[in-house]
């Protein structure tokens, strides 16, 4: 990070906070009902893919024969939606609210087990889904119950035993790239994000990198690891797949270039996901800010105000975040009028002692890229998390070792 010799006005600090915030948190994860399914043409691509890849594994490698003899129906049958542990359940969740979630459609193993009240109930229907996965013979059934126990487990909060069994999974030698993908998603709503990439190289793999949900998935998650020319890579390899045509891919891509201090592409990739989803709150809400933050702050108004106003054309309540994000931006916008307007007062006070150019003022106020390294990034995302678990004497102390490993003093 750049040596900080003078301490920044607060129209700047302001900005580059801004900047920093959207890209480690604020409008940057979408809630677990909000996860965007892929579109029904992927889906069908990506079972295409899966039983090319199965008829190569075939010659390959005979001995696979045996899991790749039916890759379809394997496959069908492990598209579970198990992304659904909550923010209360987890403090990274809304990290792994981006963490997209299988195919719709299946009916989940967890339906099957009779719902029951308090430990004891959470108790028997774990020990039911261990009987369960015992009596399956199948592959597939015994695959969708081992995940349907990891989801209670993580409930009842036991992740060692969660963690354990998804290791076990993960070890698996068979052909199921479905399986592999949602083995992956439970490991990175746990936190394990390094087996978790584990596992989605290995269902891209499987599917020969035609696999853009689980392309998308490994981008996220290197992020969160500070990978990001990795993270790039994988996020790229997921809109190439979709024809540039993938809103969340596009949406995450933008964070990375946030995250790098490149303020113009970042705005880029948040722009095309308004195009391919127009009501995406969030990229909506990180594309206003950045204009603000640019020294275009009517231009990002102008954002809030087309997406407020399809939002009433629709029908639809407007999500909360845009309002406070409309607020601060008009906030922070009186607040730079009012400095300019003292400064103003104070310059015709005393002679000018030297002429400055007018776009001298406008260029300083743009965005210059703010380096950080991997640990006070960590850092500063688990200070964030302990902040929303309200851990507030954890939160602070963190922040405090941010700013000690700094010199004393960190940019907002």
């Amino acid at each position: 990070m750049p040596d900080q010799t003078t301490t920044p006005n607060s129209s700047s600090v302001a900005r580059r906070a801004g900047l920093l915030a959207v890209a480690l948190c604020g409008g940057l994860f979408v809630s677990a009902a909000a996860q965007m399914p892929a579109p029904s043409a992927t889906a069908s691509r990506e079972r295409r893919a899966t039983a090319a890849a199965a008829e190569a594994a075939k010659k390959d490698a005979p001995e696979a024969q045996q899991g790749a003899a039916r890759p379809a129906e394997e496959g069908a049958a492990s598209k579970e939606p198990v992304d659904k542990v909550s923010a209360e359940k987890s403090p990274a969740a809304k990290d792994e609210a981006l963490i997209e979630s299988q195919e719709p459609g299946e009916k989940t193993d967890a339906e099957v087990v009779v719902s029951m009240s308090g430990a004891d109930g959470a108790d028997a229907e774990i020990e039911a889904l261990r009987s369960r996965v015992e009596s399956e013979s199948d592959a597939a059934g015994r695959g969708r119950a081992r995940l349907a126990l990891v989801e209670r487990l993580s409930a009842a909060g036991r992740k060692v035993e969660a963690v354990e069994l998804l290791r076990a999974m993960l070890g698996e030698e068979r052909f199921d790239p479905p399986f592999f993908y949602n083995t992956g998603n439970a490991l990175a709503r746990l936190g394990e994000s390094g087996a978790a990439i584990e596992a989605y190289r290995k269902a891209t793999g499987q599917r020969r990198g035609n696999y853009a949900r689980a392309q998308h998935n490994l981008g996220v998650v290197l992020i969160r690891l500070g990978r990001w020319e990795e993270a790039q890579e994988a996020l790229t390899a997921a809109l190439k797949l979709e024809h540039f045509a993938y809103a969340e891919a596009s949406y995450n891509l933008g964070r990375l270039h946030a995250l790098r201090g490149e303020a113009g592409l970042a705005m880029q990739e948040w722009a095309r996901t308004l195009r391919i989803k127009p009501d995406h709150a969030d990229a909506a809400v990180a594309l206003a800010r950045a204009l603000a933050e640019d020294g275009d702050a009517e231009a990002g108004l102008a954002v809030l105000e087309a997406f407020s106003a399809r939002f009433s054309r629709a029908g639809a309540s407007l999500p909360r975040e845009v309002s406070v994000a409309r607020g601060e931006i008009i906030a922070a916008r009186n607040v730079e009028a009012t400095g300019r307007v003292e400064k103003v007062s104070s310059t015709e006070r005393r002679p000018a002692s030297s002429s400055t150019p007018a776009r001298e003022s406008k260029s300083a106020s743009r965005l210059r890229p703010l380096n950080i390294d991997r640990e006070t990034y960590s850092l500063l995302r688990r200070a964030r998390a302990a902040r929303e678990a309200r851990k507030a004497e954890e939160s602070v102390a963190l922040y405090r070792r941010v700013i000690e490993g700094t010199g004393g003093y960190f940019p907002p």
